[in-house]
């Protein structure tokens, strides 16, 4: 690709419009005004695809990239639906949990958290469940949370529970979080 593209700067090929072209971005138009020669430099894309196993760490790698970088919230959706199945490996879940607490999306947060649904006696996924029950302002993510978080079983969510039920304003979460106290035998006022 670099030699090419130093043969057509040399030899003065020239590309017939832009759109013979996949023009990703142009870093520069000059004029020389003794030659009366304009010259513009651009950056073109070109599409590859990329095929293998979900095992392949190269198709791995790429989905972990695309669910934590990618500026598409449904390519990172679809990246998420294929990950979230392969939550068994730390690398996987890491990207699960930085999904649920980053992405901007609350489509693609949902869903990645479908794929940590049986990981909620892991402390990582614990302590990310418990962030989002304080500071995600989906309500849907919350109640979430509040369902995985009851599954662990750990009393020592019952605090954070009975805070987030005296606090939260959103009528359907508060019911969850007293639905949860109770379900623990915990009372739902802090005492």
């Amino acid at each position: 690709g670099f030699f090419g593209g130093w043969s057509v700067r040399n030899s003065g090929a020239r590309v017939t419009s832009p759109a013979d072209s996949m023009i990703a971005s142009i870093s520069g138009v000059s004029l020389d005004p003794q030659a009366g020669r304009v010259q513009i430099s651009f950056d073109e894309t070109r599409r590859q695809t990329l095929s293998g196993k979900l095992k392949d760490r190269r198709i791995q790698d790429f989905l972990i990239y695309a669910a934590r970088s990618y500026g598409n919230a449904g390519v990172r959706l679809d990246t998420v639906e294929i990950l979230k199945d392969q939550a068994g490996q730390q690398d996987i879940r890491d990207t699960l949990l930085y999904v649920v607490e980053h992405d901007r999306n609350p489509g693609v947060r949902l869903k990645a958290l479908e794929g940590l649904q049986r990981y909620g006696q892991d402390g990582a996924v614990r302590k990310a469940l418990m962030r989002v029950l304080t500071n995600d302002d989906n309500p849907g993510m919350r109640v979430q949370a509040i369902d995985l978080l009851k599954v662990a079983h750990d009393h020592t969510l019952i605090r954070l529970l009975q805070e987030v039920a005296q606090k939260e304003n959103n009528n359907y979460v508060r019911m969850r979080c007293q639905t949860a106290l109770r379900d623990m035998n915990a009372s739902v006022e802090t005492f």
